[in-house]
């Protein structure tokens, strides 16, 4: 069989599992229903929109669309041809992304390699656990990673013209992903040493399409959001003079916030440098291989060229986001890792060992894609409670719920980590449940079970802590108005609420 028929079987094989499993599951998991509703009223509002219209504005509990939105603006367009909004639509898009990038790494290790290398790269991105599971869910970093690698090869073939508008995509893609572009002028000067006038001609072709596509994102949100790179602040964390003001214990909020107690990355789905957390993303073929690679095989000049800004990436990547960072981050990056790591199979002499990598890929993308179908599933009494929620709360009435999905079922309201004073409502005494309450204008608490946790030794936003929901029932100012086993929603009586004294 040849090289091709060979990368042909591998895309249709795994992209076919892949659809398979999406197209069985449901729209469901964190930031994937941000990124589908985001393109859903940019498809009925016919231009780019600034905040989700369901709050009317994007000021707090509401929020503004500060992501880039290359992903969600080619959804559009597929969706205008075939004249509606479909999740079907959108799954088989975001599996087009999955094989643009193996297509691309096969590509980009045969230009560098051979074709042994482009093929054992296609199959070791193909299965790795964290591509799998994020060419499935809405997320934009498989997209990212896909114009990361045309602008590698488009580089590398000194197309810089291409590879400018390529540069403008990524970030108008995902925006990390242009970490490793500090790098690119030195890469330049080194290619053509004391030729100035090519150095400065492929600056020149690389500058103008990539700055013309940023300068436009940049000019549409300062003039639409209010800020080019983040969420516009509209409060800031109370200080003591207005904690004071409020009657609230101002040692409570200090030394709240700066508690060791208070974990801020208990909702992080992953560590860098949590082992575990490696393997389950990256997958133990690629680790193996890239420990075969430094052990077993010596350096070539070739490797400068995936290497310096795969390092470089590394070096903003913990300067902008830590040492324990998520590891999703470095989607730019990975695809050259395992161009690198796929050097170290060929080196392997053991037959043995060569097929033993092969059936470790095939287990992990079988094991990422029953993972993926079985966390994304909207469970019956889940749908029931939405049901609810979507019959009897008023569209005007503000309700907690840490899950975005609640918007897309429900169309209501929701507050979750912007809640105002949220220290004191989850952990404050019940006159300053109430301050929160009336500060942030809440009507609805909305628990699902699922998501309680023991706040006894630690405390933070992922979710219910127990010591707050077994306050529920002792409230005289909070009634449960249903109950299904799985969700429980509490109705705040406002007028209990108010603070006379």
């Amino acid at each position: 069989m040849t090289t091709r028929n060979k990368l042909f079987l591998l895309i249709f094989a795994c992209s076919g599992l892949l659809l398979l499993t999406g197209l069985n599951s449901h729209l469901y998991l964190g930031d994937e229903v941000f990124h589908y509703r985001f393109a859903r009223f940019i498809y009925e509002a016919g231009k780019r929109v600034a905040f989700d219209p369901l709050y009317g504005s994007g000021q707090p509990p509401g929020y503004f669309y500060i992501v880039e939105p290359l992903w969600h603006f080619i959804l559009v367009l597929l969706w205008k041809v075939i004249g509606r909004v479909s999740f079907a639509a959108a799954q088989i898009y975001q599996a087009g992304y999955y094989i643009a990038l193996i297509l691309l790494t096969f590509q980009l290790g045969k230009m560098l390699y051979d074709e042994k290398t482009g093929l054992i790269s296609a199959l070791v991105i193909a299965t790795m656990p964290m591509v799998v599971s994020f060419s499935i869910l809405f997320y934009l970093d498989v997209p990212a990673s896909v114009f990361t690698m045309l602008f590698l090869l488009l580089f590398l073939k000194e197309k810089y013209w291409w590879a400018g508008v390529s540069l403008g995509l990524m970030y108008m893609c995902k925006r990390n992903a242009c970490f490793f572009l500090p790098v690119v002028p030195l890469m330049i000067i080194a290619k053509y040493r004391k030729d100035w006038l090519k150095t400065v001609l492929a600056y020149f072709k690389l500058a103008v399409p990539s700055f013309s596509i940023i300068a436009w994102d940049i000019f549409w949100r300062v003039n639409n959001i209010g800020s080019f790179y983040k969420q516009p602040a509209t409060h800031t964390a109370p200080v003591g003079a207005e904690l004071s003001r409020l009657g609230l214990n101002v040692d409570f909020y200090v030394n709240f916030v700066k508690s060791a107690q208070f974990n801020t990355k208990a909702n992080q789905n992953s560590v860098l440098f949590n082992p575990l957390d490696t393997v389950k993303y990256l997958g133990i073929s690629f680790l193996i291989l890239l420990a075969v690679y430094f052990l077993k095989r010596k350096f070539e000049k070739k490797d400068f060229f995936l290497w310096v800004p795969t390092v470089t990436y590394l070096s903003f990547y913990f300067l902008f986001f830590g040492m324990g960072a998520d590891i999703r981050y470095l989607f730019p990056i990975i695809p050259p890792l395992v161009i690198i790591s796929s050097t170290g199979y060929l080196s392997l002499k053991a037959v043995f060992f060569k097929t033993l990598i092969i059936i470790l890929c095939v287990a992990q993308i079988l094991s990422a894609c029953f993972y993926v179908h079985s966390k994304r599933q909207l469970a019956a009494k889940e749908k029931e409670a939405f049901d609810f929620i979507r019959k009897n709360i008023p569209d005007n009435q503000l309700l907690l719920y840490p899950e975005i999905i609640v918007l897309e079922e429900a169309e209501k309201k929701a507050v979750w980590g912007t809640l105002y004073l949220w220290p004191y409502f989850f952990w404050g005494n019940e006159k300053e449940k109430k301050i929160a309450i009336e500060k942030s204008n809440l009507y609805y608490i909305i628990v699902k079970h699922s998501r309680i946790y023991d706040d006894a030794k630690t405390r933070h936003l992922g979710g219910y802590p127990k010591s707050f929901v077994d306050s529920l029932p002792g409230l005289s100012f909070v009634k449960c108005i249903y109950n299904n086993g799985s969700v429980s929603i509490w109705k705040i009586d406002r007028n209990l609420t108010k603070i006379t004294d």
